[in-house]
């Protein structure tokens, strides 16, 4: 066991500018409360460890992928402007973040190199990302910045009630976002493999693996033994 005089350093001042600090990382029981979702939201003071958390959850394992979104230097005042004034104060930006997280789930797969990109969904995700930001991974301050999103031929197809959508605008005259947004968040969530329930999730999965149910333990609903 070594003695205090033969460690080198104990990491750098604060873990935002420590790249080893996964190295000498303790994972507690903290960590499987997260992972298991049990914790949805981390506070601390400073140094109490939540930059750690947020680099070993970036930390790409297995089939799993993540990232991690860094709002600093984020354009706030662009961002209030693309709100809903159709829905309440305190619902006004979900329709917004919501693209912006589907758009980052997209691109995470898309240049992970772990999804079937030759799949039409995924042709779709890749043509309707550069037609609207010139790379398959947009600059997160970007996501929100277009004055309108182009959806060409080629490109995902969302629809409204049965009607195919050729665009959407965001700076309008009444300065709010438009609904047809969400259409447009759920054609993304859709190709990119997301469910909002175990249902759907095990009805797709069964197209490839027929045996596919859902976990016993997290998913009972959709376990059928």
């Amino acid at each position: 066991m070594a003695n205090f005089s033969q460690i080198g350093t104990f990491g750098d001042v604060s873990a935002e500018q420590d790249d080893a600090v996964l190295s000498y990382f303790l994972k507690t029981e903290a960590v499987d409360r997260i992972a298991s979702g049990d914790i949805l939201l981390v506070l601390g003071r400073k140094g109490a460890g939540k930059t750690a958390l947020t680099k070993y959850f970036s930390t790409s394992r297995g089939n799993n992928l993540s990232v991690s979104l860094s709002l600093r230097d984020y354009p706030w005042n662009l961002h209030a402007q693309r709100r809903n004034l159709g829905a309440s104060d305190i619902e006004s930006y979900v329709s917004s973040w919501r693209y912006l997280i589907a758009v980052k789930a997209a691109s995470l797969l898309l240049t992970s190199g772990k999804a079937k990109n030759t799949t039409d969904s995924f042709k779709a995700l890749n043509t309707f990302l550069i037609d609207n930001y010139g790379a398959a991974e947009p600059r997160l301050g970007d996501i929100l910045r277009p004055a309108g999103l182009n959806l060409s031929k080629g490109s995902i197809a969302p629809s409204v009630m049965g009607n195919a959508l050729g665009g959407i605008e965001f700076e309008r005259k009444s300065g709010a976002v438009p609904a047809e947004l969400d259409a447009l968040t759920d054609t993304i969530l859709d190709a990119v493999g997301w469910h909002s329930d175990c249902h759907g999730a095990v009805k797709e999965a069964k197209k490839t693996y027929s045996q596919s149910n859902g976990c016993y333990y997290c998913c009972p609903d959709c376990n059928t033994g």
